[in-house]
């Protein structure tokens, strides 16, 4: 099971059309924390491991 510990927002560069994002700080069963994104088509990638 994940729970969300954060979330937040953040305007890419504009200027080279990208849109808002949503960032989410997760914990994991494991103990992890993980940094995962979702921009505006949709697409989720994993930004940053917590140790």
């Amino acid at each position: 099971m994940l729970s969300i510990v954060d979330e937040w927002r953040e305007v890419g560069n504009w200027w080279d059309g990208e849109g808002e994002k949503r960032f989410y700080a997760v914990l994991a069963d494991n103990g992890g924390i993980y940094e995962v994104c979702c921009d505006e088509r949709g697409s989720w990638r994993l930004v940053k491991i917590f140790d």
